[in-house]
């Protein structure tokens, strides 16, 4: 029988053997506890941390969204953040984009300073940021994985391409990822609204894959964001 809480003291004992010099074997020392390999032992502890997490829900509004997560993060507000708009906004990475086409368009422009392309949205689309320590047992990929799952328990077709998750080979929900300091922020937008001519007259580098938005009729945004939220927030 597996004795997790006791398994836990038991690996804190051998960080602090570890730092005085005292050579010792951890994998050894979890099997008393009933755990046979390390992978056992770091996947439940891994699920055990999720499970503790319990993040507040931030919704704000898409003209202070850059402000906000950036004093959210400097401050290790972690948390659920998600924006709130009434017109067009572009995440913003660090590929080109025409600033004064989108100030006539009324797209405002979010500068996020991500690796990677320009992404457009609306009120329509799903998008949320989480910040989160790196003691929480999750992964950019978890996460990722999970909403590929929720999208094709009700969607045909859905699979994963790096950072991107597409539908029948275009993509409907772009994320980032990136560490600050001791803060692991992960972001990402998933489509429901269509905007192929915005995207084609601001963007100035073409997306490698063709955009392309989740049907309403099959998946709703609302239910999507039911759906990751009660995952993330176990509730």
């Amino acid at each position: 029988m597996k004795q997790f809480e006791q398994a836990m003291a038991e690996e804190k004992r051998y960080v602090a053997d570890r730092l005085n010099g005292i050579d010792t074997s951890l994998r050894e020392r979890l099997t008393q506890y009933g755990y046979n390999t390390l992978e056992e032992y770091f996947s439940e502890k891994k699920a055990h941390q999720f499970a503790e997490w319990k993040p507040e829900v931030h919704r704000i509004n898409v003209e202070t969204l850059a402000q906000d997560l950036e004093n959210a993060i400097g401050n290790l507000d972690y948390g659920i953040y998600m924006p709130i708009s009434d017109g067009l906004y572009a995440f913003h990475g660090t590929d080109e984009i025409d600033r004064e086409l989108c100030k006539k368009m009324g797209v405002h422009v979010i500068d996020l300073n991500y690796q990677g392309g320009t992404i457009i949205g609306s009120a329509d689309d799903f998008s949320i940021e989480i910040l989160y320590p790196p003691t929480v047992g999750i992964s950019g990929r978890d996460i990722i994985n999970k909403i590929a799952e929720i999208i094709g328990e009700h969607v045909n077709g859905v699979s994963i391409a790096g950072n991107d998750i597409l539908v029948n080979g275009e993509k409907v929900m772009g994320s980032m990822e990136r560490m600050v300091g001791n803060c692991h922020v992960w972001a990402a937008q998933i489509s429901f609204g269509e905007y192929d001519e915005v995207i084609e007259k601001i963007c100035n580098k073409k997306s490698a894959k063709k955009p392309s938005r989740i049907n309403s009729n099959l998946l709703t945004k609302d239910k999507l964001e039911q759906e990751v939220l009660k995952w993330l927030r176990k509730v």
